[in-house]
This record gives C-alpha cells, structure tokens and sequence, in this order.
C-alpha cells in the first residue's frame, strides 16, 4: 500500500516516499502553493510495467509515456518534473514490490514540464540526454567493437555516421544492441539500413532506427560492425544519442 499523499515545500530533503499498491495508479504527490521541480525515482525488485502521470490541478491526467518496462532490479529517474499549485504525480507498477521516492530537482532547467492550464508536456534537453562516440582518426581495423555500455535504462534516440576518406569500394557498416553475453557486432541491428562508407567523405548519414531496438537496460551494448573489408576508409565516427526515460 502507497503512502498517503504528501503536500510539502520544495526545501523538505524527501518530498514523498513508499510501496506502490501493484493495482491502480497511487497518487504520489500533490503539490502545494507555489511552484516545485521534483525528481522521481523508482526502484523496482520484480519487472515490472511503470506508468508515471501528472495530473495538472483541475484538468485531464497527462502520461509522461504510455509505459516503462523495466527488468528486475532496474531504477527509474525521471528529473525536472515542474508543478504548480494543486498539481498531482501518479505512478502505476503492476507489481506490489515497487517502492519509489521523490526529491527537490537540484537542476534549475527541467527538462520535462507539464503546465497546469493545458495538460500540455514541454520537453527539453536538460539533464536527461546523453551521447555515446566510436571515433578512429585513422584507418581501423574490420573489427566489431563494443563502444557503449549503459549504466542503467535508457533509451537509443537516434544514430549518425561520417566518415574522412570513403572506402573506394562496396563497404557497410552496422550498429548493433548486445544483451547478455552476446559478441560485438552479434547482436539485432539498431539501424533499418547499414551506413555507406563508401558515400562521399565528410557527409553525415543520420540511420532509421528499429524502434523495438530503442529501449536498453543496465549492461546492454551498442556496438559498430564491420560488413565488408575495410578497404580505404578513414576517420569513421559514430554518435548515438540517448535519452534517460
């Protein structure tokens, strides 16, 4: 069973904390006057599916997204999340095991908002992006190779590619998502069609990516592989950006 809803200042140290009821959603929060940016973090001890909501005072419950699935041990942060007065926080897990907590935000840019007239959500790059690089100034070796390791649940937004000196022949390269204990290079494509190292020099490829590929959990790899020979190709980059759910 939650705790009861707690309305307190943003200076308290813990604004909310305990065990989600594994049913219906429990109202984690309600904000009182004045305005306060908070950080939610959930804990989850058995996989579960999360759905956190904010319900602007007086209007129609807004979900920040429609459901997390997060493996057993996973924890979900969720940072500038900014109330007015009145405001409500919801959180859902179909397990009775959840526990949550949530905090003053220390960040002064939210980086998701939900204004309390319109229910409407206003997202930023704040605190929650972050990107991955394999850079090789020279010309590599055709070796599969790991170059990002995520430290817990995160989500692939979006992948580019360029390239120095173009290979001079036919020659693709893959990005690829690693579980387990799975090789580099070895595991499902990220990306809907390889990247050309053979395009002309200098000009950024931007993938589509596979969007069952998107969401990664604690220890999962993105990895570059190597299709063909590597032939002339030089100063090949790779980006990944992710989002933090």
């Amino acid at each position: 069973m939650a705790f009861a809803p707690q309305t307190l200042l943003p200076s308290d140290v813990i604004i909310a904390c305990g065990t989600l009821g594994g049913s219906a959603a429990d109202n984690v929060f309600t904000a009182g006057t004045g305005a306060v940016t908070c950080c939610l973090h959930v804990d989850v001890v058995t996989a579960a599916t999360i759905t956190v909501a904010i319900i602007p005072n007086g209007a129609s419950s807004v979900a920040l997204k429609s459901a997390y699935v997060l493996s057993a041990g996973d924890h979900l942060l969720i940072d500038g999340l900014s109330l007015s007065n009145g405001d409500e926080i919801t959180v859902q897990s179909n397990q009775t095991d959840t526990t949550y907590f949530l905090l003053p935000s220390r960040t002064p840019v939210p980086s998701i908002q939900v204004t309390s007239n319109t229910g409407a959500i206003k997202t930023g790059l704040g605190t929650n992006n972050f990107s991955a690089t394999y850079y090789f100034t020279g010309t590599p070796a055709a070796t599969a190779q790991a170059f990002f390791v995520a430290p817990f649940a995160c989500t692939l937004q979006n992948v580019s590619e360029v390239h120095g000196v173009a290979a001079g022949g036919t020659s693709t390269l893959k990005v690829t998502h690693e579980t387990g204990t799975t090789a580099p290079g070895s595991g499902t494509d990220v990306l809907s069609a390889d990247f050309n190292l053979n395009a002309t020099a200098n000009t950024p490829q931007n993938a589509t990516l596979v969007a069952a590929q998107k969401p990664f959990v604690a220890g999962d790899r993105l990895s570059v592989n190597f299709v063909n020979a590597i032939q002339s190709s030089a100063g090949i980059v790779v980006t990944a950006m992710f989002s933090i759910p």
